[in-house]
């Protein structure tokens, strides 16, 4: 009888290696480290390093700006990711996201009414605001949506030389952060910075990287989806109708895809590119904004979910397991996913007002 089940254990084993990854997880891991973040907060971010949370805070208050009255949040506040003290306090109001440079120096903050400030990070000091003109904003207002020209998205190249932004209903602009001049815009399209400081452009088929100062096209690629570059530039994930695909950029193959469980919110690869993160949002079947084809006819509850991948060199999954998995299903969207320089800790910020870091040797993939 013990042979038998050591057969079965066995091959259970063999099968798990062939399958190229190991066996999921049913319950979560407790994470190593929780907090609570402060109450009436929002809109949180993590430093690229993962040490630094910037996080809009203090009760919501209506301004007139420009002719038009905006509600937001009082300030914004910098605070460790380990443990929650307190760094320091911004006076950025109605803060619609944030983004802080590869450098820890400069933070960037884009509002609701759909200006962008950029802040000196050590001092508070504010070094550029970037109004929007009264005209763009009459635009916004009167679409049929009457929504404003939400800054949407922030992202500061690897060097801090520039920071690209998308504002709804205007579309993506590249803005040099020396002296805050606009270079130029893509109407209704979102960018982002690669590591080598080119930015690719996500509306376009095939996919192409600009350079930032004269849209020059350094590189084409096939692949179509939202682009995002493995920190060591090998691998790239592609996202694209509830797939995640892997790409090695030198091999120029698929490495492997991912089915993920629902729409898509968030993810990140980790320093080393061992590790990448995909955060998921499942709505609640006949019910929500759109429709996920990977969601359940049996389930009733929308849900959030949560998977870290292990990676190999070559951007195959070799193992996965589940950091969340919550039924009652409050969306990640503002919600952040980061990993710490040191490749040991995997950061979730914000999601229920509460942080929760893992550390990924005891996670034992």
């Amino acid at each position: 009888m013990f042979f038998k089940l050591f057969q079965v254990a066995i091959a259970l084993s063999f099968l798990s290696s062939l399958m190229g990854c190991s066996v999921f997880n049913r319950n979560p891991p407790e994470p190593s480290i929780s907090w609570q973040l402060p109450e009436d907060s929002d809109t949180v971010d993590i430093s690229p390093d993962g040490q630094l949370l910037a996080v809009s805070v203090g009760k919501r208050e209506s301004r007139e700006i420009r002719g038009y009255s905006y509600g937001g949040r009082t300030s914004l506040e910098l605070r460790k990711t380990s443990d929650g003290s307190l760094i320091k306090k911004i006076p950025a109001f109605s803060v619609s996201s944030v983004a802080i440079s590869h450098n820890n120096s400069l933070i960037a903050t884009g509002t609701y009414p759909g200006d962008i400030h950029v802040w000196n990070l050590q001092t508070g000091k504010l070094l550029h605001s970037i109004t929007v003109p009264k005209k763009d904003l009459q635009l916004c207002i009167n679409t049929r949506h009457d929504r404003p020209c939400r800054v949407s998205y922030l992202d500061f190249s690897p060097n801090s030389k520039y920071l690209a932004s998308y504002t709804n209903n205007q579309g993506t602009d590249i803005w040099r952060v020396s002296n805050g001049r606009r270079l130029y815009r893509f109407d209704e399209r979102k960018a982002q910075f690669a590591l080598d400081g080119n930015f690719f452009d996500f509306a376009d088929s095939p996919l192409k990287l600009y350079t930032p100062e004269n849209r020059e096209v350094v590189k084409q690629l096939t692949l179509e989806g939202y682009p995002l570059f493995s920190p060591n530039e090998q691998i790239i994930a592609f996202y694209r109708r509830n797939w995640i695909t892997l790409y090695h950029q030198q091999k120029q193959t698929i490495q492997d895809r991912l089915k993920s469980p629902g729409y898509f919110q968030n993810w990140s690869f980790s320093p080393d590119s061992k590790y990448f993160a995909v955060a998921s949002y499942i709505p609640s079947r006949g019910g929500g904004d759109f429709h996920v084809a990977a969601h359940s006819p049996s389930s009733t509850e929308p849900r959030t979910i949560l998977i870290l991948y292990r990676l190999s060199p070559q951007g195959r999954v070799i193992g996965q397991k589940k950091l969340l998995d919550d039924e009652n299903g409050i969306r990640l969207s503002s919600a952040a996913i980061a990993f710490s320089e040191d490749n040991q800790t995997f950061i979730l910020a914000g999601y229920r007002g509460n942080v929760r870091l893992w550390n990924l040797e005891d996670l034992k993939f």
